[in-house]
């Protein structure tokens, strides 16, 4: 499966104005594995920016991701991220 964009909450803002990161949580019934696979989070392409974080909980587990980049340009858009670590809980 794919990212559901709806799914992504804001957390926090990490820098003020138009050129600050976000903190996202991500919820989603699919599992971590799916989660990690290239491209999941394609669909949020207009919400993701290089740099922000997304905190996921999946249906058998949780996971911390970095944005690497977003490509915004037309028929082409791609979100890649790279996962950082695997959490039994978040705080």
């Amino acid at each position: 499966m794919a990212c559901n964009p709806a799914n992504l909450t804001p957390l926090l803002y990490i820098s003020p104005a138009a050129n600050g990161h976000v903190i996202w949580d991500y919820s989603t019934t699919d599992n971590v594995s799916a989660v990690d696979a290239y491209g999941y989070f394609s669909p949020a392409f207009k919400q993701l920016r290089g740099g922000d974080i997304v905190r996921a909980t999946a249906n058998d587990g949780k996971a911390l991701y970095w944005v690497d980049g977003a490509n915004y340009t037309s028929g082409s858009e791609f979100v890649g991220v790279i996962k950082t670590a695997v959490c039994s809980s978040f705080v």
